[in-house]
């Protein structure tokens, strides 16, 4: 994970949380760049899932259910630019 991490939870609004693996978020402000690239990381920093996509929209769905119960770190780029809400649960 980038050492520039930091959290911009205010920005992201992600729901249901805890969930089962499938969620969305929907994002405050725009991203400054059409493509994009969202990670979600493990506790211990191992990148588990990556995807770019390209254009602007402001929600993202998510289905992660194939991922073991725990809690994750989901991080947006766009451009130079690292977004992150931190804790994201997922249950059983």
């Amino acid at each position: 994970m980038d050492a520039d991490f930091q959290s911009n939870s205010e920005f992201i609004n992600l729901y249901p949380n805890p969930n089962n693996g499938i969620f969305t978020i929907d994002l405050e402000l725009a991203l400054p760049e059409e493509k994009n690239t969202y990670s979600i990381f493990g506790m211990n920093g191992d990148r588990i899932y990556e995807e770019t996509v390209t254009g602007l929209d402001y929600t993202k769905q998510f289905n992660l259910s194939e991922m073991k119960s725990g809690t994750y770190i989901l991080m947006i780029t766009s451009g130079k630019s690292n977004y992150s809400y931190e804790k994201v649960y997922q249950e059983c």
